[in-house]
């Protein structure tokens, strides 16, 4: 069931005059038909707008991210590097203690052997 577009009344879809107030309906149903395809298309292309500027959002935000990972891969390689540069300082303090402690045991032996040397 369909309504007149005139007077609201009931009519069947397939009748040509409204059997109220008389008007046509036919012209109104394919009127109304031609304005609801034309709704549909514009609707349709809202949509694929939409669609666009989503898609548009997205691959922003998606640059972002890969922006901020490489950024964060960059830091954790400066601070790999870093902890690195820290490693071999303290392995080289580490490395000059020990020569300084080996040359002053090689003084002491020196010295050690010059007295039993001299004692016998």
């Amino acid at each position: 069931m369909e309504y007149c577009p005139n007077c609201g009344e009931k009519v069947e879809g397939t009748e040509i005059y409204c059997h109220f107030c008389g008007s046509l309906l036919q012209e109104t149903l394919e009127t109304e038909e031609r304005e609801k395809e034309r709704e549909i298309a514009e609707l349709k292309q809202k949509i694929t707008q939409l669609e666009k500027q989503v898609d548009s959002s997205k691959n922003t935000k998606l640059e972002i991210l890969r922006s901020e990972v490489s950024d964060l891969q960059q830091q954790l390689k400066q601070q790999k590097i870093h902890q690195a540069e820290l490693k071999l300082v303290e392995k080289k303090k580490k490395t000059d203690e020990g020569c300084t402690t080996c040359l002053c045991c090689i003084i002491l032996i020196i010295i050690v052997a010059t007295i039993f040397y001299f004692l016998s």
